[in-house]
């Protein structure tokens, strides 16, 4: 995962270093692009605000997965210092792979001239002169794939190997190899991907935007459950236990209840979209279905306890 996450590292910080040069100095044939394209035809919101709304999903999308580090402690050699400090520089990686790189986009690239078909990072490229520009750029984008698959098929190996062992999934996908890898788990993660290869088979052109939408809503199932938790772990805990955590939410309980509201509003966003939409309907179903599973898994262990205890 290291080597894989650095190539799309370097590709980043070599934009927006290029980038920069470009705004200050210039590219070698034209003269520097200063940041004028930030306000100039038509300023923000050119079209208006409804464009910004449905980007907002695409980012809420891109933020996917942070959540995974949680995942990581159990694994940790330290995870009472090594998970903080994953996640608080998790700021300031937003600050330079988000913020940054897209500053510079924005005011090289005229909003009129990214039209989907050619990358804003390719054309960046290009214009300082660099070679088979867009063959660099495909490698990054399929080794960030790559690198995403890896991080999903971790940790979805993980949390099946776990919920075996906590009797709420089939006992098979709790074995390990003598290595301690959750394989079979691994092994079922790894068969899911067929239905995503379906997908794109039968839609080539929707399939993305479907498998986008539905690892949205996932993801928003996550993190409102991940929110809710917290706060209710807070209120259980005695206030001498509260007052020696060492690593607390900021702001909290008002940060949980904003949380909680953005993620209303990115639903409400997507319900406005027919390609987002479908997955907010999965996204009910599939919640549905595991809310009456855990229901039924309960009743049957809490049938087997009463019937123990008569005996």
């Amino acid at each position: 995962e290291f080597w894989f996450a650095i190539v799309k590292v370097v590709a980043i910080i070599a934009m927006v270093l290029l980038g920069a040069w470009v705004i200050v100095i210039g590219a070698p044939s034209a003269a520097p692009t200063g940041v004028a394209n930030l306000w100039n035809d038509g300023g923000f919101f050119p079209t208006g605000i409804s464009g910004v709304a449905l980007g907002f999903v695409i980012v809420m999308f891109s933020f996917g997965g942070v959540e995974l580090i949680g995942i990581t402690a159990g694994e940790a050699t330290d995870p009472r210092r090594s998970i903080p400090k994953a996640i608080n520089q998790v700021v300031y990686r937003i600050l330079l792979f988000y913020i940054a790189a897209l500053f510079v986009i924005v005011s090289i690239v005229p909003w009129r001239s990214i039209d989907g078909r050619s990358s804003p990072f390719v054309q960046i490229f290009d214009s300082v002169g660099i070679p088979a520009a867009g063959t660099i750029l495909n490698i990054v984008v399929l080794t960030a794939a790559v690198s995403a698959y890896n991080s999903g098929l971790y940790s979805n190996g993980r949390m099946l190997h776990s919920l075996a062992h906590q009797g709420n999934a089939p006992a098979v996908l709790g074995r390990t190899s003598r290595s301690g890898s959750p394989w079979v788990a691994v092994l079922v993660s790894s068969a899911m991907t067929a239905l995503a290869v379906v997908l794109v088979a039968v839609l080539p052109d929707q399939a993305f935007g479907y498998i986008m939408s539905i690892a949205l809503a996932a993801g928003i199932i996550n993190w409102t459950m991940i929110v809710i938790t917290q706060m209710r772990f807070r209120r259980r805990i005695d206030p001498r236990t509260r007052a020696g955590l060492t690593f607390t939410m900021p702001g909290a309980p008002v940060t949980n209840w904003i949380v909680l509201a953005m993620l209303a509003v990115t639903v409400v966003i997507m319900l406005t979209s027919p390609t987002y939409r479908i997955a907010i309907l999965v996204g009910v179903v599939w919640l549905a279905v595991l809310i009456a599973a855990g229901r039924l898994t309960h009743r049957d262990v809490d049938s087997h306890d009463s019937a123990g205890g008569q005996s």
